[in-house]
């Protein structure tokens, strides 16, 4: 695990009571493992979406490229890549 460093956190006295209440009702030791958790899940947020943004860049550039198949060559390779069997239609 990483070291952890120290960063000092001003909070109007609503917000600190949220906190505090937050860190009491749920699973946490501490006011600020309640914020360290709050600040993991928007820092891993914002990586999924920034991938995301580049598989959908990939995507877009595929198709301007002319990278495409249709919808049914698109499941049958899902179908086979699941191993799944097709259902009647």
């Amino acid at each position: 695990m990483a070291k952890q460093r120290e960063v000092v956190v001003s909070l109007e006295p609503g917000l600190e009571e949220y906190v505090r209440e937050q860190a009491r009702q749920g699973d946490f030791g501490s006011p600020s493992d309640f914020i360290a958790s709050v600040l993991r899940e928007r820092f891993d947020d914002q990586k999924a979406y920034k991938e995301l943004e580049k598989q959908l860049q990939r995507g877009l550039d595929d198709l301007d490229a002319g990278r495409v198949r249709s919808i049914d060559d698109a499941f049958d390779a899902v179908y086979v890549e699941l191993a799944l069997k097709h259902r009647a239609g």
